[in-house]
């Protein structure tokens, strides 16, 4: 899976076979996916670099920030904490429709909702922490005052099951959460 990583045909073949022979596929997970596929116990976890527009600066700066900060909270966090030259908002919105933030315990449409208001939150935050500003308040840096618009939550229902399902092929070659002949299987 690793050496064809490239080619989403040669992956999507080599995904049924590992469904043949029993091994199940563990989706993309932001804080467990590396760039390549990885074996975790009998299992295989989805490599981040197999997803669609996401290059591997980007995962480096990934896996850079995990490395430095941990598990993040939430979105605006995470681009708190990554470098937004390399991991950019239509990087992000990949990561999303994949899937790969579904450990964020948020819907998949209220994550992409937000994309723009957290990436801009943090990177304003970063701007002024590298020119240290502060308030007008005194001691009180202007960072501390932004985060609170930034990271203010869209509250959304999930994108209905045809369009998230759709998202995973358009990101992953596949579909991993279902199919979407999957509600005609009675039939």
């Amino acid at each position: 899976l690793s050496s064809e990583i490239d080619k989403t045909d040669s992956v999507v073949k080599f995904i049924n076979e590992t469904a043949v022979m029993g091994i199940s596929l563990l989706p993309p997970d932001i804080y467990l996916s590396n760039f390549s596929f990885t074996v975790v116990g009998g299992n295989i976890r989805f490599g981040l670099g197999a997803v669609k527009g996401v290059g591997e600066s980007a995962i480096e700066s990934i896996r850079e920030a995990r490395r430095q900060h941990g598990r993040f909270k939430s979105l605006f966090e995470f681009c708190e904490h990554i470098d937004l030259r390399a991991c950019n908002k239509k990087v992000i919105e990949a990561l999303i429709k994949s899937g790969s933030f579904d450990s964020l315990d948020r819907s998949r449409k209220a994550l992409f909702d937000d994309i723009e208001r957290a990436a801009d939150g943090a990177a304003k935050v970063k701007d002024e922490k590298e020119r240290g500003q502060v308030s007008l308040f005194g001691a009180m840096p202007v960072s501390s005052l932004v985060p609170k618009a930034a990271v203010a939550r869209t509250e959304s229902d999930e994108w209905p099951v045809e369009e998230r399902l759709r998202w995973e092929k358009e990101t992953l070659g596949f579909y991993i959460t279902g199919h979407p002949l999957n509600r005609f299987k009675e039939d």
